[in-house]
């Protein structure tokens, strides 16, 4: 049977084709024109803006600390953190600092006894950065890196120049 003929079948799809486009247009002018203000560091993108310029500047104080410390490595605090600059430092290796197995354990090795490196933080991980920082011989900070959208600063990367890796702290047993 042809329910086209049916005016309220006619209306109902016209209606709901009408709906349709404007919905889509409204998400395109909002995706070309936020409106939404977000105050600092709680742009919900935060996590994952700057890190280009952040890979750039670690490769960087790399290369000028590998000068006086021979085979120096990039390093971070967790894994989540290490796909992100290991996707815009490649091919340069990023060890995690951590005790966690996980893939970069197989792709770049462990940091081992002995090593020196880059130790990049942003402002989020900066505790835990100053917990690893204990896990060295020496680290001395260097200046910050801040990224800033639309006039606001919306991370900071910390940067620690680290001699001499100890291993993870002991855990004291029970």
């Amino acid at each position: 049977m042809n329910h086209w003929t049916q005016r309220t079948v006619r209306l109902t799809a016209y209606f709901s084709a009408g709906y349709s486009l404007a919905l889509i247009a409204l998400l395109y002018a909002l995706l070309l024109v936020p409106t939404l203000p977000f105050p600092g560091s709680r742009h919900p993108l935060s996590p994952l803006l700057g890190w280009p310029e952040a890979a750039a500047r670690a490769t960087q104080l790399r290369a000028d600390f590998e000068r006086t410390s021979p085979q120096a490595v990039l390093l971070v605090p967790n894994w989540s953190l290490a796909s992100r600059l290991a996707w815009y430092a490649r091919p340069l290796p990023v060890q995690v600092t951590d005790t966690r197995f996980d893939q970069f354990d197989l792709w770049f090795g462990t940091p081992a006894p002995g090593t020196h490196g880059v130790l990049v933080a942003p402002d989020v991980m900066r505790k835990t950065a100053r917990r690893i920082q204990a896990r060295f011989e020496s680290c001395r900070e260097v200046e910050p890196l801040v990224i800033a959208r639309d006039g606001r600063v919306v991370v900071t990367f910390h940067y620690y120049l680290c001699r001499d890796y100890r291993g993870p702290e002991e855990t004291p047993s029970r």
